[in-house]
């Protein structure tokens, strides 16, 4: 039932208006104070639609500020006539086609749609007005998608095989690559939203819905939800218009999910770098989930004529020492207390003899109940248990020659100060150069991967280097062991593998070019795109 609408004078002396529910609840549309000044928010919204449709329009103090002079026509749409007739006698001068229509008469709302089929359509809400009536206002929303959506299927047919593929691109890991994976594929047509550039929240959101309008692409897809508003507002809008979501997770996907599970929608499809995560994943809402490693690109780590190698054996890695940035930023994100420090310890001590891994680290009696803080506990436990890992088997190898590339600080407190700890490098311009310059190239996997294959397993041998690494379970179903890989099962092993394969470049030679094809024809991030595609459109 409708609210009754109020009428009132602000502070300042303008009018502004209140609406008072049945059952009790009292909502403003408008500031009790000072209602001009919220033609502030809303003046960097961009017009870019033809036809832009402003639901919820209260008396269009927000309005004031925003330039709508590339708009064709301007159709507001209220649940009070009262409104309609006030906000548009407020814009009647600055808007030349300006047309009113109650929420209750959308049938009329969708003729004035169907009489312009080609106009770009652009939907602007007033928060306080949806919020009095989020499912009147829900199903007109719907209802203009439902129409854009069928009045292009009878216009507009596309005769090519290709997806269009909308990528959430800013500057998080492989999302450069995924973009150039996708721009170059002869499968895939690309558009990019630029998430960083746009504030979150109304600008994001008129950007997202731009691209939905112009661009009609048939994915969207994120690098682990980012770019994404955990209130779903972009979900809302993808999901209306029947677009699925892919979302490519490269580290633990727990935490992340717990903050967007509750708006994602049901079209959203997971892939994760590890399958352990896979059971856990399938207990959410998702639409479909797959295990997807990780790739490399051969733009970043082409082979190049390397000069002689320099480097006896390096790790380029951070030593996760427990006082970093990096431990403290987890440690800020749940419920921490330094007396959880002792229990912490017994965990990890756990985890590394193999009786525990990273999902079962947060299992049995913990200090906290609730999954959010369980989650985060479990992470604090699983990157110590890497520190613990990294500090053992780097001290044992320490007179093989090692340097560490890397965390420089972290790795001297671990090894001394007479042990080679050098800077980190830049991933995209650098690294490929130490991998190639370094006789042996060590891996040691976190923690945090029960069973798959990080970054250098990939990077290291498309670069032209050769890598020893740990023992991982689909680094044997990547690779041929001893052929493309080599693994060592013990510092004692690893010791023995180093002194051996640096007497042999011939053979280090070998098994790295082996492996580079391999990666080549198989482990690029392009190879993982065709995978998305077709998982999604198959499902």
């Amino acid at each position: 039932m409708p609210a009754t609408l109020h009428f009132f004078p602000a502070q300042s002396g303008n009018e502004t208006a209140r609406l008072d529910f049945p059952d009790g609840r009292c909502i403003h549309l408008h500031s009790s104070i000072q209602p001009e000044h919220e033609a502030l928010s809303l003046r960097e919204t961009p017009i870019w639609g033809e036809t832009v449709i402003l639901l919820g329009v209260g008396l269009g103090y927000q309005l004031d500020r925003i330039d709508f002079e590339n708009a064709k026509r301007v159709i507001l749409v209220d649940v009070h006539a009262d409104l309609l007739e006030k906000a548009a006698q407020r814009l009647s001068q600055r808007i030349n086609q300006l047309g009113c229509v109650l929420a209750s008469q959308t049938d009329r709302l969708l003729r004035a749609l169907r009489s312009v089929p080609q106009s770009t359509v652009q939907i602007v809400r007033h928060p306080p007005s949806v919020h009095a009536y989020p499912r009147i206002y829900s199903e007109v929303e719907k209802a203009i998608v439902q129409e854009r959506q069928a009045s292009r299927k009878s216009t507009y047919s596309r005769t090519d095989l290709k997806k269009k593929v909308l990528l959430m691109k800013g500057r998080f890991f492989l999302e450069t690559e995924t973009a150039e994976a996708l721009e170059q594929s002869p499968l895939t047509d690309l558009s990019i939203l630029p998430y960083l550039e746009h504030a979150p929240g109304s600008p994001r959101e008129s950007a997202f819905a731009e691209l939905l309008e112009r661009e009609q692409p048939d994915l969207i897809l994120s690098i682990g939800f980012k770019g994404f508003d955990p209130e779903g507002r972009l979900f809302e809008m993808a999901e209306r218009r029947g677009i699925p979501v892919a979302v490519w997770f490269l580290d633990d996907p727990r935490t992340g999910t717990l903050a967007f599970e509750k708006t994602m929608g049901n079209n959203v499809h997971a892939f994760v770098w590890d399958s352990a995560y896979v059971p856990w994943l399938q207990q959410r809402s998702f639409a479909h989930v797959s295990t997807l490693p990780l790739g490399a690109s051969a733009a970043v780590f082409s082979q190049r004529e390397s000069p002689k190698a320099r480097i006896p054996l390096s790790f380029v890695g951070s030593a996760f020492t427990m006082n970093s940035p990096f431990m403290q930023k987890i440690k800020n994100s749940f419920l921490w207390d330094p007396s959880l420090q002792p229990w912490v310890n017994t965990r990890v001590d756990a985890l590394l003899a193999g009786q525990l891994n990273a999902l079962t680290a947060a299992e049995g009696k913990m200090p906290f109940e609730d999954e959010k803080n369980r989650i985060w506990l479990a992470n604090v436990i699983v990157h110590s248990a890497t520190h613990y890992k990294r500090a053992h088997i780097c001290r044992a190898l320490t007179d093989e020659g090692l340097h560490t590339i890397g965390d420089p600080e972290g790795w001297r407190e671990i090894l001394g100060t007479q042990a080679t700890c050098l800077p980190p490098v830049d991933y995209y311009n650098g690294l490929a150069e130490v991998y190639q310059n370094s006789e042996i190239n060590l891996n040691i996997t976190s923690c945090q991967m029960p069973t798959t294959v990080n970054q250098r397993l990939f990077d290291v041998p498309l670069a032209g280097g050769f890598l020893l690494t740990d023992p991982q379970a689909d680094a044997f179903q990547l690779f041929e062991e001893g052929q493309e890989v080599v693994v060592y099962r013990s510092v004692e092993d690893a010791a023995d593998k180093i002194r051996y394969y640096r007497a042999r470049p011939r053979e280090r030679a070998s098994i790295a070019q082996k492996a580079r094809q391999r990666v080549l024809g198989e482990h690029l991030v392009v190879h993982r795109m065709q995978h998305i595609l077709n998982e999604v459109f198959r499902a």
